[in-house]
């Protein structure tokens, strides 16, 4: 089957924050990705809270909340 890892994954009670890290400039299918984790996640009965894109650039850190 599919398998599916975001880069972070914190559960706190039946809460979820998702985090997935990129380098580079933001594109469609990041958020695409994103999505996808969250999906397979509140598949499992978890509120997903959070899933934040974090792009790591050579001088800054730029977060896309989904």
């Amino acid at each position: 089957g599919l398998i599916l890892s975001p880069d972070r994954l914190v559960i706190r009670d039946r809460n979820a924050a998702l985090l997935d890290y990129k380098t580079g400039y933001p594109k469609a299918e990041h958020r695409a990705q994103l999505q996808a984790y969250r999906d397979a996640v509140q598949a499992t009965g978890l509120t997903v809270q959070d899933a934040v894109l974090v792009y790591i650039g050579e001088h800054d850190i730029t977060p896309e909340f989904l």
